[in-house]
């Protein structure tokens, strides 16, 4: 245990020095410049898919940007490591080799708050932490203490500076919420609603997450909150299990969360948790995500039914900067089967991996899209298979 807590040391060390910013917002930018971001949902990846072959590669004509985007829904586990608390039926891990596959895609930054990343207890976050710190990887969202996992990571580009707020809220079943002393994640507690309703923020959480927020102002260009969520205003499995369309729209207290987020500096509203597309507001110039829905979804194949079809049918997101001037959002629809499709290591790898959507598929995505976003006051435009959102200041 002693050696454990060492290396749980080390590690927060170089986290530490890791996120630190490297320039003040200003000097970075040196006036405006012209920045991309692409945002992608929630990876729940299991395996190194560079065994993929072709499908591994699918994804390159869109993920071309200065600042590319997942939330990676698993955690790490490091060769021998314990799996003893892993949940037969739910739990999941990945090698380290998933980090460097993601990285061969072009990510180079990463959220890891989610309701998976405690899945093989500590050795989970002390293995995702070395994981990604080895590979210089930008994260946020775990860390050796409560402090570090709320703590801002910091992207430097060449186009300026992005810093990374990640939060969970719900499925947490009260594991994993990292502590003055404990490694963990940063969770935004919801009173009396971890996966049974909605209950109300604790606002310690929300003061403390908001107040990352305002430190990351400080120091970045761009500030980017990804938030990881299971807290609707029923049970969220009830919700999977009816198709629910209530699955695939915000409930109130996260709209007004949201709000709270940008109002204290965010730029960038990114969620997902339920592994659906939902619509986009935006909100005093700002995007908020409400759902980028899946990315990756190498879910368990008794669980591919819990979803239904719409959890393989999801977008990449592409953001277009100016400074801190929103400039473009585009949604390049994909589509992606969790169940396997052949045998053998590469079928598996390649299992729940995204390709684009063509034809009738990428229609009826982007208008589900576009109907939801609607309902949200946003206007989308389809045209040659992308949805473009009608920005105010520039239509």
């Amino acid at each position: 245990m002693a050696n454990s807590w060492v290396k749980l040391a080390i590690i927060a060390a170089i986290a530490i020095v890791s996120a630190q910013p490297h320039a003040d917002a200003q000097e970075a930018q040196g006036g405006a410049r012209d920045l991309s971001i692409v945002l992608t949902g929630q990876s729940l990846i299991i395996n190194d898919i560079r065994m993929a072959g072709p499908a591994f590669d699918a994804m390159t004509p869109v993920l071309d940007a200065d600042v590319v985007f997942t939330n990676f829904e698993t955690t790490v586990r490091e060769p021998g490591a314990s799996i003893a608390e892993l949940d037969p039926m739910s739990g999941v891990y990945a090698p380290p080799e998933a980090l460097d596959a993601l990285q061969e895609q072009g990510f180079n930054l990463i959220a890891f708050a989610n309701n998976h990343i405690y899945d093989i207890g500590e050795v989970g976050i002390t293995g995702t932490l070395t994981a990604a710190n080895q590979r210089g990887l930008a994260h946020s969202g775990i860390g050796a203490n409560l402090d570090e996992a709320s703590a801002p990571g910091y992207l430097r580009t060449p186009r300026g500076v992005v810093a990374l707020v990640s939060a969970a809220s719900g499925y947490l079943h009260g594991r994993g919420r990292a502590s003055a002393t404990q490694p963990g994640l940063n969770e935004l507690a919801i009173d009396g609603g971890d996966v049974v309703g909605p209950g109300g923020l604790d606002e310690q959480d929300a003061e403390r997450i908001l107040t990352q927020i305002r430190q990351a102002r400080a120091h970045a260009d761009i500030v980017i909150l990804s938030h990881h969520n299971h807290v609707y205003d029923r049970p969220f499995y009830d919700l999977m299990m009816e198709r629910s369309p209530d699955r695939l729209r915000p409930p109130a207290w996260v709209r007004a969360w949201a709000r709270r987020a940008v109002d204290a500096g965010a730029d960038v509203i990114v969620m997902h948790g339920a592994p659906f597309l939902q619509g986009v507001e935006i909100y005093n110039g700002k995007p908020i995500f409400y759902d980028v829905g899946n990315y990756i979804f190498q879910v368990a194949p008794q669980y591919v039914d819990l979803f239904g079809p719409l959890a393989g049918e999801s977008a990449v997101v592409r953001v277009n900067f100016s400074g801190q001037e929103l400039r473009g959002i585009a949604f390049h629809p994909i589509v992606l089967d969790p169940r396997p499709n052949g045998e053998g290591a590469s079928a598996e790898a390649a299992r729940g991996l995204p390709s684009l959507a063509e034809g009738d598929e990428a229609a009826t995505i982007l208008q589900r899209v576009t109907d939801l976003s609607s309902e949200l006051g946003t206007t989308l435009r389809i045209t040659d298979g992308v949805a473009h959102v009608v920005l105010p200041n520039l239509n």
